[in-house]
């Protein structure tokens, strides 16, 4: 058939040059998978090595003093092969940014943080109770939440715990001054200790039974705009 006898012809006039582009993409693709190997194992069994490249030794410090320390970059961090390939080019086209862009995925969490806790109410700061599923996967105020959407924090011993700035920014962002998105109670309930406060005895109970809101007291709950 003519279609045969084309390739036939084709192949016997340009078989070296095809040859030696075979030759030449087999080469790279070795070159490429080297850097992977060589880049990714810097990242897992030597941490230390992502700070020469990346602008992050505040985030290395911070965990190396957080209890994520017995895990290392590559554990929590989402690779994909040819990354470090890409950042290389990057840097030699002069589009590269050290800063790092932090990518984990909910995935590596629940490699040790099981599913199940989850269902767990856990108290955070001043007995704030949190319970997870009502927020994970859930959409709230137009964003669907994940791990890394309140466990975003990078300095001092806080590698990856809550920042309360982020419970901030979803409760009380663009409400009425002393107010809440969610209202009071849904976070840390009703008071029910004897207070003191400027050297008076206070109980919430008694003035929450004759209607007295949150606000009419507690104004001033935020300062600024997010």
């Amino acid at each position: 058939m003519n279609w045969i006898l084309a390739i036939s012809n084709f192949w016997e006039r340009y078989r070296k040059t095809i040859r030696n582009v075979l030759y030449v993409l087999a080469a790279l693709f070795l070159v490429i998978v080297l850097i992977e190997v060589f880049f990714h194992a810097s990242a897992t069994y030597f941490p230390g090595a992502c700070t020469a490249c990346h602008y992050e030794d505040f985030a290395y410090d911070a965990w190396k003093k957080s209890t994520h320390n017995n895990l290392n970059c590559a554990g929590c961090h989402h690779y994909r092969f040819g990354m470090y390939t890409g950042f290389i080019l990057k840097y030699w086209a002069g589009f590269y940014s050290g800063h790092p862009i932090v990518d984990v995925k909910d995935e590596a969490c629940f490699r040790c943080h099981a599913e199940h806790v989850m269902a767990d109410t856990v108290y955070f700061r001043n007995n704030v109770h949190f319970n997870h599923s009502e927020h994970y996967r859930k959409v709230n105020r137009t964003v669907e939440l994940r791990c890394s959407s309140c466990h975003t924090a990078l300095e001092g011993k806080k590698h990856m715990e809550v920042s309360e700035e982020n419970c901030f920014l979803c409760h009380f962002k663009g409400v009425k001054r002393g107010q809440s998105y969610t209202g009071c109670p849904s976070c840390h309930g009703t008071p029910k200790d004897i207070v003191q406060h400027g050297g008076y005895v206070f109980s919430h109970q008694s003035y929450l039974r004759l209607g007295v809101t949150c606000d009419q007291c507690h104004v001033d709950v935020t300062k600024g705009t997010g």
